[in-house]
């Protein structure tokens, strides 16, 4: 029989408590871009789940990457699209 993975929105909550300590040693500014981090990884609720990894915090990672790259390229096309610079 298998080994059963909690649910990666149970793991992402997990985390996010896990690293409470570390969010209250931080900048108040600082502290509400590391909730949006966490926003972001929960975007990909089915992605992780369907993964079912072991190691949750890299799917967190991965997830958030996604998200900031995507905000990335669009920001780079409304650039271009403003300046008819292409980058």
């Amino acid at each position: 029989m298998g080994v059963i993975l909690p649910a990666y929105s149970i793991s992402v909550d997990r985390l996010k408590s896990e690293f409470q300590t570390f969010r209250k040693s931080l900048r108040k500014e600082d502290q509400f871009y590391f909730d949006r981090l966490f926003s972001l990884a929960s975007k990909h609720i089915q992605a992780g789940n369907a993964q079912g990894h072991y190691d949750p915090l890299e799917l967190v990672l991965l997830s958030t990457v996604l998200e900031l790259l995507k905000k990335v390229e669009s920001l780079e096309g409304k650039l271009s699209a403003d300046t008819g610079i292409d980058r």
